[in-house]
C-alpha cells in the first residue's frame, strides 16, 4: 500500500516503539503475548487520542467488545478478511489527514 511500517513482536515492544516515535496509525492483533491488543489500544489512546487504532482479531465479536475500552479502537477487522477490507479500514483511518510518519503493526 506504500506506507512505511514498523513492526513489533508483542504489545510491550509496540508501546515502547509508539512512545519513542510518531505514528499515524496503529494496527494490532487482539491476542498477543505480554500485552493484548485491547490494552495496547487503550494505552495508545491515553497518550495520543487522535491516533487511529485498528484491531485485527479472529475472536468472536462479543468477546472483543467486552474487552475493548470505549473509544480505544477506531475499527475492528475480523479474520478471515479480504485485503480490500483491510485497505479500506487503513485508508478510512488515515483520511483525517494525520500526516506522513508511518504505521505501527503488531502481532
Amino acid at each position: 500500500m506504500g506506507f512505511d511500517v514498523a513492526l513489533a513482536g508483542n504489545g510491550i515492544e509496540a508501546l515502547a516503539a509508539f512512545i519513542e516515535s510518531s505514528f499515524d496509525l496503529v494496527v494490532t492483533d487482539f491476542q498477543m503475548p505480554t500485552m493484548d491488543g485491547s490494552k495496547l489500544a487503550q494505552l495508545v489512546k491515553e497518550r495520543s487520542p487522535n491516533t487511529p487504532v485498528i484491531l485485527i482479531t479472529g475472536t468472536d465479536g462479543e468477546t472483543v467488545w467486552k474487552k475493548v475500552t470505549k473509544g480505544s479502537v477506531d475499527s475492528v477487522i475480523f479474520k478471515p478478511f479480504k485485503l480490500k477490507d483491510f485497505q479500506s479500514a487503513v485508508q478510512g483511518a488515515l483520511a483525517s489527514g494525520q500526516g506522513e510518519q508511518g504505521s505501527l503493526g503488531v502481532g
